[in-house]
């Protein structure tokens, strides 16, 4: 056998293993295709139910669904790297979408919970971006603004909490330096410290709303305060207006902020009440003094020793009443002696038939210059005297409407009388109210009859 013919043998016997090895081949590039296609076709469907979940979410998914579109032309032309390319960017966006998402969810939550009292307007613009690229599909930005606001939701509560203890601090101050110490402030500062870290909505509402009251009450507190300094720069001092002040005290501690607001009106009431009084019993003082040299005025003086009786027992009201009673009768006692004065009869020791007869003409002129001036006294005089009764029982009127108040006060807040000592209070103030009102009107008429006169 020639060279040439071992050769061509050799080459024989290769042909058919080279065969195997290119079907072999063929068929792995087959399954290859067929594996490349099938992974194509699952990214598909896998992007096809994450659309579906997208839109069960009511999400937008026109951009999303055009990816699926271009993965789907891309299948028909076999481009499968592509497909694969553009399931991965929807799988993306899906993830993306779902934590814009979770995270706009969240920070809406948090805004519901803390609710709009505080200074939300950055964090709320930011999160009105978020809102808007999300509904455009931007969701990659979505989520960026959502996370800002979320952020800037936080940063805003913590400062919030930060202005409360710093506000409960300076009404602690203005009450300290008037010397009022309350424990409910300092365990309210407490509170506010230890909730910087705690992110508790409901508890920042509660704090801002508890810093209202006690910055309002605080005041009451405060001007009670200087009331009864007020009341002591005049040598005034009153276990009422004392006793009051500890109340409302005590009603701050317990956050009865509208019983401390009824107790801070009282004092300042009764203040102004003390000061009023204690003015007329110095000026009924002086006229009385005045007038003991010449006039009886033993029942006014009498009056006037119950008044003050009553004034320092803190009984302003009826002090008030004595002293209006006590006015009136040494009004009536100077009116008698202007008008009918009184002469004794031991000064009348000289003759009267001999004067009679020889001064008749001068006893003549002087009676009617008398009568004369007795007449146009008794008009001034009475004129005065309607004027005083007058302004009397308008005073009057308005001690009984302050007692009708305290009444109802001590029935209703303070809760310290029964219902019939209610009942018989208020309708025997409402009784004389009325016999006082129906009197003010006559009087006045009275008056515009003599003015007229006149």
């Amino acid at each position: 056998m020639n060279k040439a013919s071992k050769i061509k043998q050799k080459h024989i016997l290769l042909v058919p293993p080279l065969l195997i090895f290119l079907c072999l081949l063929s068929t792995a590039s087959l399954a290859s295709d067929n594996n490349t296609e099938n992974s194509a076709l699952s990214s598909i469907t896998r992007a096809e139910k994450d659309i579906k979940i997208m839109s069960e979410s009511e999400m937008g998914i026109s951009r999303i669904n055009d990816l699926l579109t271009e993965a789907k032309l891309s299948l028909d032309i076999k481009d499968y790297e592509r497909v694969f390319l553009l399931a991965k960017e929807i799988s993306y966006l899906k993830q993306k979408a779902f934590d814009s998402y979770k995270k706009l969810n969240e920070t809406k939550a948090l805004i519901g919970c803390i609710g709009l009292e505080t200074n939300f307007t950055s964090p709320l613009k930011i999160l009105d971006a978020a809102k808007y690229e999300f509904g455009q599909e931007n969701y990659e930005d979505a989520a960026i603004y959502a996370a800002r606001a979320y952020d800037e939701i936080i940063k805003t509560y913590k400062n919030e909490i930060l202005s409360i203890s710093d506000k409960l601090e300076a009404i602690k101050a203005d009450l300290a330096y008037e010397k009022i110490n309350i424990k409910k402030i300092d365990d309210t500062v407490n509170i506010a410290k230890t909730s910087i870290g705690s992110l508790d909505s409901k508890r920042l509402l509660l704090l801002n709303k508890e810093v209202k009251n006690l910055n309002k009450s605080a005041g009451i507190l405060i001007k009670a305060k200087k009331d009864i300094k007020e009341l002591g720069e005049n040598n005034l001092s009153f276990s009422r207006i004392n006793d009051s002040l500890k109340e409302a005290k005590l009603a701050l501690e317990l956050s009865e902020h509208k019983k401390v607001e009824a107790l801070g009106e009282e004092i300042s009431l009764l203040k102004e009440k003390a000061i009023r009084i204690n003015k007329d019993i110095s000026e009924i003082k002086i006229r009385i003094d005045g007038a003991e040299k010449s006039l009886n005025v033993s029942e006014c003086m009498e009056l006037l020793e119950q008044a003050i009786s009553k004034f320092e027992a803190s009984d302003f009201e009826n002090a008030a009443l004595l002293i209006g009673k006590a006015n009136q009768n040494i009004e009536q006692i100077i009116s008698d002696s202007l008008l009918f004065g009184i002469v004794s009869k031991k000064e009348l020791k000289f003759n009267i038939i001999k004067f009679t007869k020889e001064y008749w003409w001068l006893i003549l002129i002087i009676l009617v210059s008398g009568a004369v001036i007795v007449k146009i006294s008794f008009h001034i005089v009475s004129r005065e005297m309607l004027k005083r009764k007058i302004r009397n029982l308008e005073k009057e009127e308005d001690i009984l409407k302050e007692l009708m108040k305290k009444t109802q006060t001590d029935y209703f807040i303070k809760k310290n009388l029964t219902e019939h000592a209610y009942e018989q209070r208020l309708d025997k103030h409402e009784e004389r109210l009325i016999e006082i009102k129906e009197k003010i009107p006559v009087l006045k008429e009275k008056l515009r009859h003599k003015d007229n006169k006149n």
